[in-house]
């Protein structure tokens, strides 16, 4: 084994733990579970330039994966080791002197979780709560109502987000 190994053999048989390895480690799998998933998650969103049916087959897809138990046990858990080794490494600094990438770094990471919690509670909470079926047909007729988005509405097909008017052919009743 060699130096960047979690796992160091000492000459006695006695195997000690290297920690530095270990947490570099940690931190690059958890954060390339959750690059996966964002991935997947704005690519959804990038099929609306195809087609509003593009878009929902892709969600189908996306969230036929992610919610599978396992796989979202290992996002959350991702999220929660990376997020911890990020205070961590705050906490562990003597001083708050760095360079201004770093910086920036840090500053972008601790903006995100607030982000995250309100794009949860605005739509999972909402789904589980109030029974709302938040697929993309529900999303873009919502931001429709907002000033300004009603053009971008209609270029991802606004007439068929109209419940009033019809239902999308992959939502209709059979």
């Amino acid at each position: 084994m060699d130096a960047t190994s979690p796992i160091v053999s000492r000459p006695r048989g006695r195997t000690r733990l290297n920690v530095p390895a270990l947490i570099n480690r940690l931190r690059l799998a958890s954060g390339l579970v959750m690059f996966s998933y964002i991935s997947g998650h704005l690519l959804t969103h990038a099929l609306g330039v195809v087609s509003l049916d593009a878009m929902l087959a892709a969600q189908i897809v996306f969230n036929t994966v992610w919610r599978f138990l396992p796989f979202t046990v290992l996002l959350f858990g991702a999220a929660v080791i990376h997020i911890s080794l990020a205070l961590w490494s705050i906490y562990r600094r003597r001083q708050l002197r760095m360079p201004p990438w770093e910086a920036a770094q840090l500053l972008f990471g601790l903006a995100i979780p607030p982000v995250l919690v309100d794009h949860v509670i605005g739509i999972q909470i909402a789904q589980e709560a109030y029974g709302i079926n938040a697929d993309y047909v529900y999303m873009l007729y919502a931001f429709g109502k907002r000033p300004g988005a009603r053009h971008a509405a209609g270029h991802a097909g606004g007439d068929r987000l109209d419940p009033r008017l019809h239902r999308p052919q992959l939502l209709a009743a059979p």
